[in-house]
């Protein structure tokens, strides 16, 4: 097996460190978990943004349509604010 030396930011080893730890697992092993996971990542087909946009919407429409009503959200938020006065 080789042998990599990498640097990183004394957090982010802190908390490989932290999380191996809970894991019952070596910084090593933590390492090659994550790069695998990477790796595999990086062979998966990724959505459009389309196929994105589609389950967005078919989430919002199915929950929020007709239900939220953006403009009055924002002018309640506004007289809050401004205390129900002329703004200017």
């Amino acid at each position: 097996m080789a042998k990599v030396l990498i640097s990183l930011p004394d957090a982010l080893l802190r908390e490989a460190d932290s999380l191996a730890k809970r894991q019952h697992s070596s910084r090593s092993e933590l390492f090659r978990d994550a790069l695998r996971l990477v790796l595999e990542r990086e062979g998966q087909a990724r959505p459009t943004w389309s196929e994105t946009l589609g389950v967005v919407r078919e989430r919002v429409e199915g929950h929020w349509l007709g239900r939220w009503d953006s403009t009055r959200v924002i002018r309640d938020d506004r007289d809050a604010y401004y205390g129900r006065r002329p703004r200017r």
